[in-house]
């Protein structure tokens, strides 16, 4: 257990919640509440359920199942976190991906909220990665390549909806049986309406300078984008970045595409890519998933497309294409025109007996 599950009083095995979920045993806890293993009895399946207990706001009382505030100083907040929570469940519910873990239930009970998801068989992105270190094995440029475009593709989804899960990093991603990854631990999740609502999750490294007080600006697709960027670098090089607030006064971290070591595994694409997510500033990140995906194939294609805010960029490059093969088609056009010219000029002179040429060699 770490330091938070110690700070944090769990359910005791067995307890049973809304009369059908039965507590096995705590899968983990954090700044937000306490994530159980347990038995849903009605459709006789595992199930796992997260107990919302903001440490900063609440707490268990003592010999009680129930959680209340700290202090009427906290009690607000920690009603506030409450809401969220139940906000942020009903919405997800509402979604269906399967990179998303699945919402079944959600309740008050015991003075807060649960709500219950899906428990699937797999390993998180951690977990795995600390297993190839211990082995020494590296992810290949096919692999981290094709695991960043699908994790691009459920945070495209989510987005779509507003919806931005705050807290992404090798432990919150889970790898499935089957290869697939699937985001999980949405307890630091934010939508657009609420996302300055309750406390926001900081991991050192992982988090953005725009999470930190003093930083705070308007959350969106790329403050996911920055995690999922820190989450890469990790992978490809075994180190967490500098963290976000510190980055934000002096960037000194090294930009991986710049290191040969890694030119050597992997794409150039892939490394700007994890480079250009990482941006301490928010206006020189992604935008969206989707052009994270775009700008990889650019760079691809021999093409680095500079994604800025201006909306008719695609159009003034789709313009500058176009002239250019036009350019091309012209610069042609001219070269046949000239070695014409000089043709007909050679066979004048010969003709006329300036130029010694026999003549037949024009086929005359």
């Amino acid at each position: 257990m770490n330091n938070d599950e110690i700070l944090v009083p769990a359910l005791p095995n067995g307890t049973l919640l809304h009369g059908i979920y039965q507590i096995v045993n705590v899968l983990g806890s954090g700044g937000f509440g306490v994530t159980y293993l347990a038995q849903d009895l009605k459709y006789n399946r595992h199930v796992v359920i997260k107990e919302c207990l903001p440490i900063a706001y609440a707490s268990r009382v003592p010999g009680s199942l129930f959680v209340g505030p700290l202090s009427e100083d906290t009690r607000q907040m920690y009603e506030n976190c409450l809401g969220s929570m139940m906000q942020e469940a009903q919405t997800l519910a509402g979604v269906s991906h399967p990179g998303v873990v699945k919402i079944f239930d959600l309740f008050r009970d015991n003075g807060t909220v649960y709500y219950v998801m899906e428990f699937i068989s797999g390993k998180t992105l951690l977990a795995m990665m600390n297993s190839m270190r211990a082995q020494g094995i590296s992810f290949t440029q096919e692999q981290t390549e094709g695991l960043l475009v699908n994790l691009l593709d459920i945070l495209e989804y989510l987005h779509n909806y507003c919806i931005y899960h705050c807290d992404i990093k090798p432990g919150n991603i889970f790898i499935m049986e089957n290869g697939m990854p699937k985001l999980i631990d949405f307890g630091a999740a934010r939508s657009k309406e609420l996302q300055h609502e309750g406390l926001i999750q900081v991991t050192p490294g992982y988090t953005p300078p725009e999470f930190y007080p003093g930083h705070m600006r308007e959350l969106g697709p790329w403050s996911d984008l920055y995690e999922l960027g820190a989450t890469f670098y990790e992978l490809l090089t075994g180190m967490v970045p500098e963290p976000g607030d510190k980055r934000s006064v002096v960037d000194r971290m090294v930009k991986i595409a710049s290191v040969e070591a890694y030119r050597k595994m992997y794409s150039l694409a892939l490394l700007a890519s994890i480079d250009k997510a990482l941006e301490p500033s928010v206006e020189n990140r992604f935008r969206s998933a989707r052009s994270w995906i775009e700008y990889m194939d650019a760079y691809d294609a021999g093409v680095q497309l500079v994604m800025d805010s201006d909306p008719h960029i695609r159009n003034r490059l789709k313009i500058a294409s176009s002239l250019n093969q036009k350019k091309k088609s012209s610069t042609g056009i001219v070269v046949t025109l000239c070695v014409l010219l000089i043709l007909v000029i050679a066979f004048l002179l010969a003709y006329m007996g300036i130029l010694p040429i026999p003549l037949d060699w024009l086929g005359l």
